[in-house]
This record gives C-alpha cells, sequence and structure tokens, in this order.
C-alpha cells in the first residue's frame, strides 16, 4: 500500500530529476520546434520559385553572350591546339547529369564519378567534381579505374548507336541559360533567340541537335542542369548551430570594435566596418585603401580576420573595409541583397567614409566575394579602382559548368558540402538570387590592375582552364599558383599571406609611382 512518506518521495524525486535535466528538455524541445519549422515552412519556401533575373549587359540579344563564350572557347583552341567543335560539344554535355543504368550492371564508380546509360544521346562521362583537383591520390586512382569501366560501356554502347544531343533536351537547357525560364513558358521572340543560338552553332562548329523521334523515346537522356528550377538540395543544420555562428559574429563584432574598426549600415541593409588609415608619413598616400569581400563561409568575414589582421592588412596606414554577405555566411535570411543594393551600399558606405569613393582604391575578394567585385566593375560606379585582388575567383569563367556542378551538384560529403554547400539559405541563395549571366569576370573588361591567387587542386573551380584563361590575358593579370592545395588553403597559410602581401606590395608601389609621373 502506497504511503504518502511514498508519494512525497516519488514527488521529490520527479522534482529533482525535472530541475537537473530541464536545460536539456528546453533545449531538445526547442530543437524539435525548429525542425519542424524547418521541413515544413522554411525548405518549402525555399522551393518556391522566384522571377528571373534581369540580363544586365545584353538585354533582348541573349545570342551575344553565346556568341562571346564561343569566341573564348576559339580562341583556347587555338592556343591548345584543341579541336574547336569537340571542346564545344564538350562544354555542352558538361551541363547535363547522367543517372542510368548501362546494358548489364551499374558500375561502381568512386564518389566523384556520374554513372552512364549506354543509350544516352550524346552525353558523355562527366565527373561532379573536377578529378584532377582532388587532394586524394587514392581517389584519382580510382577515378581512373572508374573512368577504364565507363569508357568500356560507353565504347560498347557507340557500337549500338551513334550517341546525339536531342534537341528537347538542347531546348531546356538553353531556355533556363537564357531566360531562366522552362521551355514552355518562352515567348516567341524567345524561342527565335533560341533559334539565333543554334544557327551560330551550326554555321561556326557544325553541331546539329536532331529532334527526338517517337521511336527514340525510350532512350534515357542527360537531364539538363537548371539550378534555377530546381529545389534546394539542403542538408538539416539544428538551430544550435546557426546560434553558435551568431554568437561568433557577435565575438568577431566586438573585436573589430577592440582593433578600431567602426560597424557602418547603408540604407539598402548591406553591412560594413570600416578602419582609418593613419596618416603617418608622406608614405601613407601609397597604400591604397582596401575593400575585402568575403566568400561563402559560416560567420562570413569573421574567419578572415587572422588572414586580414596578420598577413594582408598589416598597415595601419591602410584604410580597410571588411563588407559582410550575410545571405552567404550560415545565417537565417530570406531576404538577401540585390546586385543593385549590394552596389549602392557600397558606394554609400564609401562616401560616407570621408569620401572614399573618390580615392583611389584596391577591390579584395575571396572564392564568391569575386562575383561581387564582378558586380561593382559592371557597375562602373568606382571609377578609381586601381588594383583587383582575387583568391580561388568563381567568377572566372563562371560560364562553364565547372562552378556550378562542383559546388551545388557533388554528391560526396566533403568539407565544402558539409560547411557551406549544403546550407539552406545559401542554397536558397545561389538557386533563387543569383545571376550567372551578371556575375562573370570577363578579364578582357578589366582595365585596372589584377593580382589573382590559384590553388592547385581547388575543389569548386577547375583551376588548370581558369589559369589558361589568366594567361591569355597575361599583359593584365598577375597569377600565383599554390600546387598541391585545395579551395580556401590561402586562408589558414601565413606563408602564403606574406607571399601574397608581397606581390600586392609591388604592385601598389607601381600604381603610385604611375599617378606621380601623371
Amino acid at each position: 500500500m502506497t504511503t504518502a512518506a511514498d508519494i512525497s518521495s516519488l514527488s521529490y524525486g520527479f522534482a529533482a530529476f525535472c530541475l537537473k535535466y530541464l536545460p536539456a528538455i528546453l533545449y531538445l524541445s526547442v530543437e524539435v520546434c525548429f525542425g519542424l519549422v524547418f521541413f515544413t515552412y522554411m525548405v518549402p519556401r525555399a522551393n518556391r520559385l522566384t522571377d528571373p533575373i534581369p540580363y544586365r549587359d545584353y538585354g533582348e540579344d541573349k545570342r551575344k553572350l553565346m556568341l562571346r563564350i564561343m569566341h573564348r572557347i576559339e580562341e583556347m583552341c587555338a592556343i591548345t591546339k584543341a579541336d574547336k567543335k569537340q571542346t564545344m560539344k564538350t562544354f555542352l554535355t558538361e551541363w547535363f547529369h547522367v543517372e542510368a543504368k548501362t546494358r548489364r550492371t551499374t558500375a561502381t564508380t568512386d564518389h566523384k564519378t556520374a554513372v552512364l546509360k549506354c543509350d544516352t544521346p550524346d552525353i558523355t562521362y562527366t565527373p561532379t567534381s573536377s578529378p584532377e583537383n582532388s587532394d586524394d591520390e587514392s581517389t584519382q586512382s580510382n577515378v581512373a579505374v572508374a573512368r577504364t569501366t565507363i569508357s568500356a560501356t560507353v565504347k560498347e554502347c557507340n557500337d549500338a548507336a551513334e550517341i546525339l544531343l536531342f534537341r528537347q533536351e538542347m531546348d531546356r537547357f538553353f531556355a533556363w541559360a537564357f531566360y531562366g525560364k522552362f521551355y514552355s513558358n518562352l515567348q516567341p521572340r524567345e524561342v527565335q533567340e533560341l533559334d539565333r543560338i543554334y544557327k551560330e552553332l551550326e554555321e561556326r562548329h557544325d553541331l546539329v541537335f536532331p529532334v527526338r523521334t517517337i521511336e527514340q523515346e525510350h532512350i534515357q537522356c542527360g537531364q539538363p542542369r537548371c539550378m534555377t528550377l530546381e529545389k534546394v538540395n539542403a542538408m538539416y543544420r539544428p538551430l544550435l548551430v546557426y546560434m553558435l555562428v551568431y554568437a561568433m559574429k557577435i565575438a568577431g563584432g566586438i573585436l573589430l570594435r577592440i582593433v578600431g574598426f567602426r560597424r557602418i549600415v547603408a540604407s539598402t541593409g548591406l553591412v560594413a566596418w570600416y578602419r582609418p588609415g593613419f596618416e603617418t608619413s608622406a608614405s601613407s598616400s601609397s597604400y591604397l585603401p582596401m575593400l575585402f569581400f568575403h566568400g561563402i563561409a559560416p560567420g562570413g568575414v569573421i574567419l578572415y580576420l587572422p588572414m586580414l589582421f596578420f598577413g594582408l592588412a598589416t598597415e595601419r596606414e591602410r584604410p580597410v573595409f571588411l563588407f559582410e554577405n550575410r545571405t552567404i555566411s550560415c545565417a537565417i535570411d530570406f531576404h538577401p541583397l540585390t546586385e543593385q543594393q549590394t552596389v549602392d551600399g557600397v558606394v554609400e558606405v564609401l562616401e560616407k567614409c570621408e569620401r572614399m569613393d573618390q580615392k583611389d582604391l584596391s577591390l579584395f575578394g575571396h572564392s564568391f566575394g569575386s562575383c561581387l567585385i564582378t558586380w561593382i566593375l559592371a557597375s562602373k560606379r568606382l571609377p578609381n579602382v586601381k588594383q583587383v585582388v582575387l583568391i580561388d575567383p568563381v567568377s572566372i569563367l563562371l560560364s562553364e559548368p565547372d562552378v556550378m556542378v562542383n559546388f551545388l551538384y557533388a554528391e560526396e560529403l566533403d568539407k565544402i558540402r558539409m560547411v557551406a554547400s549544403s546550407e539552406l539559405f545559401t542554397e536558397y541563395y545561389l538557386r533563387r538570387h543569383f545571376a550567372w549571366y551578371n556575375s562573370e569576370l570577363w578579364l578582357e573588361d578589366v582595365e585596372c590592375t589584377m593580382l589573382i591567387g590559384l590553388s592547385e587542386k581547388d575543389e569548386i573551380i577547375h583551376a588548370r582552364k581558369v589559369k589558361q584563361e589568366i594567361e591569355r590575358h597575361a599583359k593584365s593579370a598577375k597569377l600565383v599558383y599554390w600546387n598541391g592545395v585545395g579551395h580556401g588553403a590561402c586562408i589558414q597559410s601565413p606563408a602564403k599571406w606574406r607571399q601574397f602581401k608581397q606581390l600586392m606590395l609591388e604592385q601598389e608601389l607601381q600604381i603610385f609611382q604611375k599617378s606621380c609621373r601623371q
């Protein structure tokens, strides 16, 4: 028989248990609620399609962009002695994704390889990221074995039928690439514009895309990678992750204030940190004000502070601006700034700080930060930009499929996918509010001095291709090529800071001497 003492003891024990584990219970309750909101509201909202962003440079004549891409490919083929038609064909096919089985068995491949179907029309094997950029020698060996297996299968299939790219799939791809739409939603004039593009491909490269017949309907062909028309491919992150990143940003903000920075918010919502330079000598004017734009990273600019404080911006005489991009910083944000808002915000911040917009400037960007620099240069709002410094720039050759495929479509759980590319709000921004056609940096358009750092085994950009493109414009760009390292390796390498800093100062001295002679 239960006595009053027993009941009292049980009540006391239950109360003690609740008090002991109350924080954990509350936290788990909050996480469960956040998880429900994440999957029932955030993901569906991120999957809503948005209107395509207008072209900045080409207007209604999308053929101009295609002609520019073809001209670049043709010039590179002339330098490398590569076959122009095959190179153009490869460029197009790498925009397609193939998931199918071979006639007999599915080849087991490395995690960086795609799986082919033998009857696929003109879609050749394409890895989800460049194997030559892999940091793992065993991975490269496995890729070589997989390539051999797949090549044998493809040869077997080619013996049975000619491989072709069908017009229907190309229509879908071009409708997305040039208009950000499904082909069925194109206006008649837009369809006519695509016909002009097809005509250029046929006349310049003898590329013709036959219409798939009823008899060929059974053939499973590649699907174009149309990132802005697809659902997000995000991984769930607990609320605790976002809270820790936010705490890191608060701590970073305190540190920035301690070392002399002040926070500035433009009317467009753009946030910047500004540290004025000390005029200690006549040589102080030789230091160009630095505008720094970070890449995709948790906490944004905070992760770059060691590189900036102890490597690239050590001079107290140099004015420094650190611009935040909240949407790519692992923050809960469904309201990213547009290109116009970003450029307007940068100009406004400079105007507020001793009319810095009227002074000679140096733009510095890492990874995705190079896209914001592209916007600034294209706007012509800052005519006094004298130096552009880029590390691991994704904006060069952005019309090539490498960056998009490696960042958004890689299937392996490597550090880039775990830390950056699978984050919901980063995916939302890239798939709904980012225009690749307005963000590509064409080196021939850059009139100022350039310094570019590339990592040989970069997992996102195709370093060898970008290196060739930079060398094609050798007169306007100085290249540093770091062997044996991957994307972002410079951020944690003091030796690379010193090397890059020395080259920056040499360029600045040349710029200063040139201005003195004028």
